[in-house]
């Protein structure tokens, strides 16, 4: 008999630690204590940021006009197989 309340006050007293434990952590979340302060960008920076973003759209615009050429210089029945296999592809990724 008194091994069961043994048992059972060792529970008990597990379970309020672990409960005391929860509501500590929980308390020691603090948001601004956690994320940094934004801090204001430069002159530097935006012109760095802008430097980038002008970057990669010529690297888009190239890609673009290389994949166009790639596709012109192709004989007609090429041409149908790339739409064709590019059409079951696109039918293939949206069903998964």
């Amino acid at each position: 008999m008194n091994y069961k309340r043994k048992g059972h006050a060792f529970l008990r007293s597990l379970l309020f630690g672990l409960l005391i434990f929860n509501l500590t952590s929980l308390r020691g979340q603090d948001v601004d204590s956690r994320s940094p302060k934004p801090t204001p960008t430069t002159k530097k920076q935006k012109d760095a940021e802008k430097k980038k973003e002008v970057k990669k759209k010529k690297e888009q615009k190239a890609e673009a006009k290389a994949r166009k050429d790639h596709m012109a210089i192709q004989d007609k029945e090429t041409k149908k197989r790339m739409k064709k296999n590019k059409k079951k592809a696109k039918k293939w990724n949206n069903m998964q």
